[in-house]
């Protein structure tokens, strides 16, 4: 059975069976969106651009118009205190959303030493909860966060339009 999954991947098994440890089938078709800000932006800021693939499926679901129930907004749910940080003006504008986010990220992996998943734990619940807890904190939402962010990001390691640029 072949599902369509939303953020763009088609392939023999469903997210829940992966995230829970099963193995991966191989990657029958893949296609990104916003693949050319993903890659453009990630160059820029010296991040994996399967990596903010991953964050942007998570996040936004590749939506760009997607806003959370605490008001973050766009494909990288980009909070109002973080786009006045970033001087983002249009966090729906996918560009500048990715452009924004990515440059966090890079910030957030300078802060924390290049430790993904204190980047990722960081990423969603804010860089003082992570030195406040020393770690990634103890919030269910945050720590199933990480894990289906890196999930992902194995899986958009494999995608063909990033296999050549996954040096980092």
């Amino acid at each position: 059975l072949v599902l369509l999954i939303s953020f763009g991947f088609y392939y023999s098994h469903s997210l829940s069976r992966y995230t829970n440890g099963g193995e991966t089938d191989p990657i029958q078709r893949t296609t990104i969106k916003y693949i050319e800000h993903i890659i453009e932006a990630s160059r820029i800021n010296g991040m994996n651009p399967a990596l903010v693939a991953a964050i942007v499926a998570v996040e936004s679901n590749f939506n760009p118009n997607a806003l959370s129930y605490a008001g973050a907004k766009g494909l990288m749910q980009i909070n109002g205190v973080t786009a006045r940080y970033l001087k983002v003006k249009n966090l729906y504008d996918p560009e500048s959303n990715i452009k924004a986010g990515v440059g966090y990220l890079n910030e957030l992996s300078e802060m924390f030493g290049g430790n993904l998943r204190l980047i990722l734990a960081a990423y969603n619940a804010g860089p003082g909860a992570v030195k406040k807890f020393g770690g990634v904190p103890p919030y269910k939402q945050t720590r199933k966060y990480v894990e289906k962010v890196l999930a992902l990001f194995h899986i958009y390691k494999s995608a063909p339009e990033l296999i050549a640029l996954n040096s980092k």
